[in-house]
């Protein structure tokens, strides 16, 4: 159904288009006089640059009618786009008849400078509208939209583009989230997950990047801190958390697993040493830091 009210449109436009077209062509013929005989007309190269113009801004104005923006920039380029055309036509009937100055100055050039301006300025706008969707489509894509931290694609993004032989790497889990989740509802546990990726961004400085890589689970990657500083970052992530209350007053807790790179060792090994180091923390009581066997 939208995919045939969407031709339909398009239909429409060309018609209106090929309407102008056909006008322009009516009074260039009744205002001037033809400028030679078929032979010599049809001999012109000027007539057939004219027709190609012609025939490229009208499958222009078919394009143009393919994007998908609404409102004003889309109807300024078409509705310039047909002005263009109609002084398209009045080109291409300079090469067929002699027209007086009047249909040269106030038709052709009037409608030429017109179309033109309006098109370029409603291009531009439509430009800065699908700029502004992209920018919102990526940011969509790459950061969380409940806690507003970069998600797990840029997670991977990251570690992939990180050439720093100093990183290290937490992988931090909310404890008893499902519990949280099943018993007090799911506005609750997104409350918690909210709260705790804002405690998360307070941390993040210029060596760390923070990441909420799925459900309850959060990454931080540092580059260029030694293990002393690492260390003291995740205990202060752990402390933080425990500020967190629900609405009885108890408060949360998080188990963090650290890992530091070794020269030479890849991503996926980092990622496996720090995530055993998690579960060994959930493991032994959980609300702990546990370091990665290196």
């Amino acid at each position: 159904m939208l995919q045939s009210s969407s031709v339909r449109f398009r239909c429409g436009v060309i018609l209106l288009a090929c309407m102008a077209l056909t006008a322009a062509a009516i009074v260039a013929i009744n205002a001037g006089s033809p400028l030679g005989t078929s032979r010599e007309i049809m001999s012109s190269p000027g007539l057939y640059i004219d027709i190609f113009f012609l025939m490229l801004l009208i499958f222009t104005l078919w394009n143009v009618t393919c994007v998908f923006v609404d409102g004003r920039p889309l109807s300024g380029a078409i509705t310039g786009l047909i002005l263009w055309i109609a002084a398209g036509a009045f080109d291409v009937m300079d090469e067929i008849v002699s027209q007086p100055q009047w249909v040269g100055y106030f038709c052709e050039d009037l409608l030429k400078l017109s179309g033109m301006l309006l098109t370029v300025i409603s291009v531009y706008r439509i430009i800065l509208r699908m700029n502004s969707r992209f920018s919102v489509a990526q940011t969509s894509a790459l950061y969380d939209e409940l806690t507003r931290l970069p998600n797990r694609r840029y997670f991977v993004e990251t570690l992939s583009n990180t050439t720093n032989k100093k990183m290290s790497m937490m992988i931090i889990d909310i404890d008893f989230f499902k519990h949280i989740n099943d018993s007090r509802g799911h506005d609750v546990g997104d409350e918690v997950l909210s709260r705790f990726g804002d405690q998360l961004k307070d941390i993040s400085v210029t060596a760390l990047k923070v990441f909420r890589i799925g459900g309850e689970e959060f990454a931080v990657i540092g580059e260029g801190l030694s293990r002393y500083e690492v260390i003291r970052y995740a205990e202060a992530i752990c402390r933080d958390a425990r500020n967190i209350r629900l609405d009885d007053g108890q408060g949360i807790s998080v188990s963090i697993g650290v890992g530091f790179r070794k020269v030479g060792e890849s991503q996926q090994s980092l990622i496996k040493k720090t995530d055993k180091a998690l579960y060994r923390a959930k493991e032994n009581g959980r609300n702990r830091i546990e370091l990665a066997d290196n």
